[in-house]
């Protein structure tokens, strides 16, 4: 009695979860015993009270301490479980359903002026470096849309048979939008960093995204908001 006593002082002293949730609370359910028992006046009878009330007690504290565990581990499996679905479900999902463009429709420079956005779209996503073009946010889930041979031109199409010329990159970094020179239109600019600008002058021009160094296109206008959304092969023309 005595050193359960001493033990709860100790306990009280100190704060902390462990403290007040655990230490504290057994050692004053101990004590309780010891005061529920105090008005047996037969020594070995009173002894024989306390002695089956602490076990009941300590088995007690034991099996609640042992569902506690349980029931975190429990938690934390289950969490673990939805990550992992989360990230199979990203990697594996359509990513054309979670990435924004680069083509804005509310942009008075990107006015519509043809059948439909894809190919403006297109054009200012991937202008950049040259080389086969990639779609997707990984290497599990990123397909062939295009490709930007060495004189700049930007086609269209998942292969040589079925592709068509979008757009144009010129030597200065002004992207055209257009199957030829007579019908293309400025429609931004990649600049020596490999930042992409929306727009057809620089007035009323927007950064919508870059081509880093290792040919990864990133769409966003800053490093806090840009997400991958495809990338350049270089090695293939």
């Amino acid at each position: 009695e005595g050193i359960i006593s001493a033990q709860r002082e100790k306990a009280v002293t100190h704060s902390g979860f462990v403290n007040d949730y655990i230490f504290v609370p057994f050692f004053t359910v101990f004590m309780a015993t010891t005061n529920w028992t105090g008005g047996i006046k037969d020594q070995y009878t009173r002894c024989a009270a306390r002695a089956m009330l602490d076990l009941y007690i300590g088995v007690a504290f034991i099996l609640l301490a042992y569902v506690a565990l349980r029931i975190v581990m429990f938690l934390i499996g289950l969490a673990i479980v939805f990550g992992v679905l989360w990230i199979v479900i990203r990697i594996f999902s359509d990513p054309e359903e979670h990435q924004p463009t680069l083509y804005q429709e509310t942009s008075p420079d990107f006015e519509e002026d043809d059948e439909s956005g894809e190919n403006e779209e297109f054009v200012t996503r991937y202008s950049g470096r040259k080389g086969q073009i990639l779609s997707g946010t990984n290497w599990l889930n990123e397909d062939n849309v295009g490709r930007v041979d060495k004189d700049g031109d930007i086609f269209q199409g998942s292969n040589w048979f079925n592709e068509q010329k979008a757009g144009r990159v010129d030597e200065d970094g002004n992207i055209f939008k257009g199957p030829n020179w007579l019908s293309e239109k400025k429609k931004g600019r990649i600049d020596e960093d490999g930042n992409i600008y929306q727009g057809s002058n620089r007035f009323t021009e927007e950064k919508v995204g870059r081509v880093d160094d290792e040919g990864n296109i990133l769409e966003g206008a800053n490093w806090f908001t840009e997400k991958k959304v495809g990338r350049i092969d270089d090695n293939k023309q």
